[in-house]
């Protein structure tokens, strides 16, 4: 099952928005900056701020995508 989740950088003040299949994998991804280019490299301090589990990965992209296209700090 997939998730969508939304972590917060409070030195950024800043959030990222993504969508996994395993998240506990993917928040590890991002704490030890395993992809050069990602956008979550440029701070340390991300935290878990929302997460909604058990979704089909389409559901979990199109959600991602809606709250993306909110564009909205809140």
């Amino acid at each position: 099952m997939a998730a969508v989740y939304i972590l917060y950088s409070k030195s950024r003040n800043n959030c990222y928005i993504g969508s996994c299949l395993n998240l506990d994998e993917r928040l590890e991804d991002h704490k030890s900056k395993k992809y050069a280019d990602s956008f979550t490299r440029m701070a340390d301090d991300w935290e878990l701020f929302y997460c909604v589990m058990d979704l089909e990965y389409k559901q979990a992209r199109n959600i991602e995508n809606h709250i993306k296209k909110m564009k909205s700090r809140t």
